[in-house]
């Protein structure tokens, strides 16, 4: 399968979409989007949609299923996303949208610590330093909410 679309975004959901295959056709075509969000969340969205199982997977329980897969989405994705939720527990996916689109657009500018602006991810890579002499860092300060803090207590260092 070859996607040639720019800009597009595959959205990938069952059990097929892990295989190690899978996974490494996307990396070649782009860059893994984890959409993370706890289990709970999960748990509790299947029990109000009556859902009890997983097609092909009958013989494991859910909470198993989504261990199994969060352990693949951890070790695995480019860029980890914590969906927001909204008051009442639900999920807006506009909002949450809007966000990871701006997270990705942002994400890819740089300023110098000592003040140089407009740097983008290839030339602080090959560079290392500005050429003002101060460091790389990056011009988007993403703002969390509570539940997404919350989210990073059981991170490591390197995942937060």
């Amino acid at each position: 399968m070859k996607i040639n679309k720019t800009n597009t975004i595959v959205s990938l959901t069952g059990s097929n979409s892990l295989e190690s295959r899978a996974i490494e056709h996307c990396r070649k075509s782009g860059f893994i989007v984890y959409l993370d969000i706890d289990n709970s969340v999960i748990l509790d969205r299947c029990n109000k949609m009556k859902v009890t199982r997983i097609v092909g997977m009958a013989n494991k329980s859910l909470i198993d299923i989504l261990e199994w897969r969060r352990n693949i989405y951890e070790n695995t994705y480019d860029i980890r996303f914590i969906l927001d939720p909204c008051k009442d527990g639900g999920f807006d996916l506009q909002y949450n949208a809007k966000k990871l689109i701006e997270m990705l657009n942002k994400d890819q500018d740089y300023v110098s610590t000592r003040g140089a602006k407009n740097f983008l991810f290839n030339k602080v890579l090959t560079d290392g330093l500005a050429p003002d002499g101060g460091l790389f860092v990056s011009s988007y300060m993403p703002k969390f909410s509570i539940y997404q803090l919350q989210r990073f207590i059981n991170l490591s260092f390197q995942e937060v």
